[in-house]
Order: structure tokens, then C-alpha cells, then sequence
């Protein structure tokens, strides 16, 4: 959301179809907060991810990611608490 919102074409966009584009402060701060809480090689590996892709933690639909569309191993699923990337582009996935 930081991201589109400091993106002047799309927040220009945005205020065209009535979405209000106020409220950076309260996100930053609450982003701020929230990475507190974060194990830092988990937060290095999303902000490394971001560099790459728009949408960094993505679900897992019928075994595909779908960031890449590839499959992901079975395996994976059963992982108790554990962060899981796609062998292929490295997003952060969850499955539903």
C-alpha cells in the first residue's frame, strides 16, 4: 500500500476513481511497528523479494505458486511454522 501510494501515477489514478489517498503516516508507523517483531533474516529475505516482484507473499492455488505459476512440492504444505519460498521466483507463499 506504501508502495502504490507513493507511486504519483497510481495515486493520481486512485483519486480519480474516489479512493482517498490520505493516512502515509499511520501506515509507515504501523509498518515501523509491526517489523519490529519480525525475525530480520525473514524481513532481509521479503525486502530482497521486493526488489524483484510487486506482490511478494503469495497463495498457493491447486498446488501452483501463484506468483510464477509453478508447482509447488507437497512436501512444502506440511511444514509446521515454517516460512516457505517458491523454488523458482523466491516469493513467500501460504497456502489456502
Amino acid at each position: 500500500m506504501i508502495r502504490d501510494a507513493e507511486d504519483a501515477k497510481h495515486s493520481a489514478r486512485m483519486q480519480e476513481m474516489g479512493f482517498p489517498q490520505g493516512g502515509m503516516e499511520e501506515l509507515k508507523k504501523a509498518r515501523g511497528e509491526i517489523t519490529m517483531h519480525i525475525k530480520p533474516q525473514l524481513l532481509n529475505r521479503y525486502q530482497r523479494v521486493s526488489t524483484s516482484y510487486e506482490r511478494v507473499v503469495v497463495p498457493v492455488v491447486h498446488e501452483l505458486c501463484t506468483g510464477c505459476l509453478t508447482k509447488v512440492p507437497s512436501s512444502f504444505r506440511y511444514e509446521k511454522n515454517a516460512v516457505v519460498a517458491c523454488e523458482n521466483c523466491g516469493r513467500i507463499l501460504y497456502f489456502i
